[in-house]
């Protein structure tokens, strides 16, 4: 079985078709012909890229994102924690290592690319970066849409208008990721019948806030009632690697929520089904840039490592547990060229 094939069915997205679909779309109407002198070739090598006959190499989408104009330093910002310097297959390595924190990656199909890019046996087909980028949920999504509109891949129009719904329910109502994490909570499983309060509980909401937020998202869809409980449904509400405008509402939801929650005092609880662990840590400093990114990417590894500890516990879950980590530069006045962050 080759390579590709294994690809393919791992991941059920044919990574290949959509590197080739994926520029189709960006040369929109110009001409395969056209693209590839401008690229300074003597033959019609977008055509190869696009039938499959030859592999689209990492590089040959910088190439053709300059060629197109296509602002590709700004947009891969938005990813890679505003890192200076070039996108080149060497530099987009080392940003996805950091970023998404191959090496505690479990799949194994990412092990042996991360260990062939470290070998630079071979350079890094633009098919084998999308399926990076979709180890983390909505990543590739929100990848690709920066450059092409998404409903134009009939591979991924489900999975993109999910994307859609998904995001714009959080946005609009932020407490909804607490009740669909409070749902798997082993409490509210052993249960053989909703208990209000226990739910708002886990979710840290209040009976009433619980109440209403159920009867909305009951209406949506996101959620779903048996005749005795209440289910998450197939929506994915993890948007933690996406610099979003939009996600600034819930952003902001969650940080408050913190700070609303935060114990001077140790907290001594009466109920027996507080069990996890919580701990803290704020720091105001003055830093370099240099200082600054070094973090940044401290960061990026610490979510990616949480990213991966979640998806591989397995074990009972006691309680919903809120993590956030940031930093952000204090400034008296608002920097109107970081609005799009």
């Amino acid at each position: 079985m080759t390579k590709k094939k294994v690809t393919q069915r791992i991941a059920g997205i044919d990574y290949f078709l959509l590197a080739r679909n994926f520029i189709k779309e960006l040369r929109g109407d110009l001409g395969q012909r056209a693209l590839s002198e401008s690229l300074g070739y003597t033959f019609n090598k977008v055509g190869k890229w696009e039938n499959g006959v030859t592999q689209i190499k990492w590089n040959d989408f910088i190439d053709i994102a300059d060629q197109l104009e296509l602002n590709h330093t700004a947009k891969l910002k938005k990813f890679f924690g505003n890192y200076d310097g070039h996108y080149d297959f060497k530099q987009i390595y080392h940003y996805l290592d950091l970023f998404f924190g191959l090496e505690v990656v479990t799949d194994p199909l990412i092990q042996r690319l991360r260990k062939k890019w470290q070998q630079k046996s071979a350079a890094a087909d633009l098919a084998e970066v999308l399926k990076v980028f979709d180890t983390r949920p909505a990543m590739l999504i929100g990848f690709l849409s920066e450059f092409v509109d998404c409903s134009q891949f009939d591979q991924l129009k489900e999975r993109y208008q999910q994307f859609l719904q998904a995001l714009d329910i959080l946005c609009d109502d932020p407490v909804i990721g607490n009740i669909t994490e409070a749902l798997k909570v082993d409490d509210y499983l052993s249960l053989d019948k909703h208990d209000d309060q226990l739910l708002a509980s886990h979710a840290g909401i209040s009976c009433e806030s619980l109440q209403t937020a159920l009867k909305k998202h009951l209406q949506l869809g996101t959620l779903y009632y048996d005749g005795t409980k209440y289910h998450p449904t197939h929506l994915n509400f993890s948007f933690s690697h996406l610099n979003v405008r939009k996600l600034r509402s819930f952003n902001k939801f969650c940080f408050r929520f913190m700070a609303d929650n935060y114990q001077v005092h140790p907290r001594h609880h009466d109920r027996e089904y507080i069990y996890n662990a919580g701990c803290t840590s704020n720091r105001v400093v003055a830093l370099s840039p240099q200082a600054a990114q070094a973090v940044s990417q401290l960061i990026s590894k610490f979510h990616s490592e949480v990213s991966e500890i979640v998806e591989n516990d397995k074990q009972i879950k006691k309680n919903v547990q809120m993590i956030n980590l940031a930093s952000v530069p204090v400034s008296v006045g608002q920097d109107p060229t970081n609005d799009e962050i």
